[in-house]
């Protein structure tokens, strides 16, 4: 398992998670992303077009983020 799985499992096991929130709805729609850290739910304020680059990398950083900061 490489660094990036092993950092999104150990934040998954300590009840912290990363997912989209839709704000309009249809194909290749808008999202933000929600953090919920252990039921302390953060919606962000920036929007992504779903499944893009760009909230790929964001959500790998914000995992790593919540390991550093909440798991470790």
């Amino acid at each position: 398992m490489d660094g990036k799985n092993e950092i999104v499992s150990a934040c998954w096991g300590a009840d912290c998670y990363v997912y989209y929130k839709p704000v309009e709805q249809g194909k290749n729609k808008m999202v933000k992303l929600e953090m919920n850290l252990q039921g302390n739910i953060t919606t962000g304020t920036e929007l992504y077009k779903q499944n893009s680059k760009e909230i790929i990398k964001k959500i790998v950083e914000l995992y790593e983020y919540i390991y550093k900061n909440y798991v470790t």
